[in-house]
């Protein structure tokens, strides 16, 4: 059946489908005609928002033009008054929408009538009337007089339409017969195929580098009238002004109408940039190809990144986080978030390439500690002059920061950070009090000989940095041999363990060791400390951070050794075997 012209409207009508007339109880010609959609509260203001729109459920034509659309305040009680008239209108075709809206109609499409509609916010009810008699009636909010509604009132929600569900299906139930819906003025409530985004996140929100392994946790409803049948899922990179990439290509089971799907997917990231992540479940049967938008994500380094943060706050500095600029930017709509909190507004302020900025639980706290620290001649190696021109407190209230691990969790805080479009630029995870290294009042800081995720507690005499260059941020390079022994850590066998053997330079002051899966992620922490005389001995058991068994395969070994006044530098590597 295609689109049809309504007799005396102005715009082609848009035909409802090819549904049986035993789904809608059989209705004769006279009560074929119902309230289809509606809305009543839409988001902002209501004027020029509201409309109703009628569906001819019946086989046969249906006369306007002694019909009326009436409105009731359910306040007040059934005392009906005269929204609409269909004098003007003639016949109304099998199968058609009538689509009446209100004055100042703001919503892009066309329309059969314009009235002042004045609908409210419930709990009120609409009817559709031929003289004193009712055709249809529709009861929202929390009413519950029986001669203003049909079987149960429709909750009213805001910003969304009630549509019935499939589109005319009338059980004389209002809330049996209506949904909350997109809304859909003059087409169909829903179509035969959709899906519905109930959770995408991702594991970590964003990728240091490419190649990073990360996991995508989906949960998707089919909010289509059919069962979706078995297909393939197609995950896409879509390059923000370039190309478009496909990472994963992964069987569908089907999912029945209303059910919901899971999955969890590993996916490798692509090559560094900004990207929009594009799902599409392919086309299948009479299936069209359905495609669903997951976001942004960014892999490699953002224009904003974190540099470095102080949780575990001693001598009275209380907490804070430090952001440096990769290019010249203005932080204005960028916001930041501990793992179970709301978005924090980060303080606006234009920052040059290079330039830090401290946003602080309490900066008067913390300048006391800076005095404090100069008083005391300890140095802070600081790019711009004073650090504290930089300093700003927090935009609005300042989260609990975890300090240890809550139950179900491998770790005791996050701290992510968003662009203005809401796209998680950079994050990191925080360890426990005591673990990593990190000591009360020792900060969390950012090795910058790497644009990846590399953090260590600070090695600075004031044991944090706050707007000033990184402790373990080195001058150059430092080396020492680094020996695997035994090469193959066999958990089932004679070797349990295995030493990491290493003599440190001569001038090297600091040594710090980590374990890396091949896809360049940390799985192991070993810590580290002052140089002393003589050889060093580490042992591991083949276990991560969280104390897990790590999966067999091979796992590379860093040393970090920092030498005179720099930072910790990469020293050397090796490779071991676990099986």
């Amino acid at each position: 059946m295609g689109p049809m012209d309504l007799r005396l409207s102005r715009r082609p009508h848009r035909v409802w489908g090819l549904i049986p007339c035993l789904l809608l109880g059989g209705h004769p010609a006279a009560a074929s005609l119902v309230i289809n959609e509606f809305l009543a509260d839409p988001a902002g203001a209501d004027a020029g928002g509201e409309f109703v729109e009628l569906l001819n459920t019946g086989p046969e034509p249906v006369d306007l033009r002694d019909v009326t659309l009436e409105f009731a305040n359910g306040s007040v009680g059934p005392q009906w008054d005269v929204r609409w008239e269909g004098t003007l209108h003639g016949v109304l075709e099998a199968g058609q929408f009538f689509l009446i809206v209100d004055r100042n109609w703001t919503t892009t499409p066309t329309y059969d009538a314009q009235v002042a509609l004045g609908l409210q916010n419930g709990p009120d009810a609409i009817r559709l009337a031929r003289g004193e008699s009712g055709l249809d009636t529709v009861g929202y909010g929390n009413l519950t007089d029986p001669a203003m509604l049909e079987g149960a009132a429709v909750p009213l929600p805001t910003g969304l339409g009630l549509g019935r569900r499939p589109d005319g299906h009338d059980t004389d139930n209002n809330a049996a017969d209506f949904q909350p819906v997109q809304i859909t003025p003059g087409w169909r409530n829903f179509p035969d195929h959709a899906l519905e985004v109930i959770k995408a996140s991702w594991e970590p929100p964003c990728a240091a580098e490419s190649g990073q392994s990360l996991q995508l946790d989906l949960e998707l409803r089919n909010t289509g009238l059919q069962d979706l049948p078995p297909t393939t899922l197609q995950l896409s990179w879509e390059l923000t002004g370039g190309e478009t990439l496909t990472t994963l290509e992964t069987a569908f089971a089907g999912c029945a109408t209303g059910e919901i799907w899971t999955a969890r997917l590993g996916i490798p990231a692509p090559a560094e940039g900004r990207y929009h992540v594009l799902l599409e479940l392919r086309a299948a049967g009479t299936m069209p190809a359905l495609a669903l938008g997951l976001g942004g994500m960014q892999v490699g380094p953002g224009d904003l990144q974190l540099g470095e943060v102080l949780h575990l706050p001693g001598n009275g500095q209380g907490e804070w986080l430090e952001l440096k600029a990769r290019m010249g930017l203005s932080t204005a709509g960028m916001t930041w978030r501990d793992e179970d909190g709301d978005w924090n507004s980060i303080p606006e302020q234009f920052l040059a390439a290079g330039e830090r900025l401290v946003v602080a639980q309490d900066s008067t706290a913390l300048v006391v500690w800076f005095d404090a620290m100069r008083e005391l001649g300890i140095p802070m190696e600081c790019e711009q002059d004073d650090p504290l021109l930089r300093l700003r407190s927090s935009s609005g209230g300042w989260p609990n920061l975890n300090n240890s691990a809550p139950e179900g969790r491998p770790f005791a805080e996050r701290i992510q950070l968003a662009d203005p479009g809401g796209v998680v630029i950079d994050q990191v995870i925080l360890p426990a009090d005591g673990e990593g290294g990190i000591q009360r009042g020792q900060s969390w800081e950012r090795a910058e000989w790497t644009e990846g995720s590399s953090w260590r507690p600070s090695l600075a005499p004031a044991a944090s940095t706050p707007g000033c260059l990184n402790s373990v941020v080195g001058a150059g390079p430092v080396s020492a041999d680094l020996i695997v022994s035994p090469a193959v850590l066999d958990r089932q066998g004679a070797s349990p363990l295995t030493h990491f053997l290493y003599t440190p330079p001569a001038l090297a002051r600091a040594w710090h060791v980590e374990v890396y899966d091949l896809w360049g992620e940390r799985v192991r922490d070993l810590g580290g400390g002052v140089v002393v005389d003589g050889p060093c001995d580490l042992l591991w058991d083949g276990r991560g951070d969280s104390g897990e068994e790590v999966a067999a395969g091979a796992y590379v070994v860093v040393l970090l050794l920092a030498q005179g006044g720099g930072g910790l530098q990469p020293a050397d590597r090796a490779l071991v075997v676990v099986r």
